[in-house]
């Protein structure tokens, strides 16, 4: 999911809504 917005899955814990809230 994180990859979606190009995060590349940085979000770890939050990676579940990085999609959602590529915002952060």
């Amino acid at each position: 999911h994180n990859e979606a917005n190009g995060e590349g899955g940085l979000d770890g814990t939050n990676d579940n809504f990085s999609w959602n809230c590529g915002c952060e």
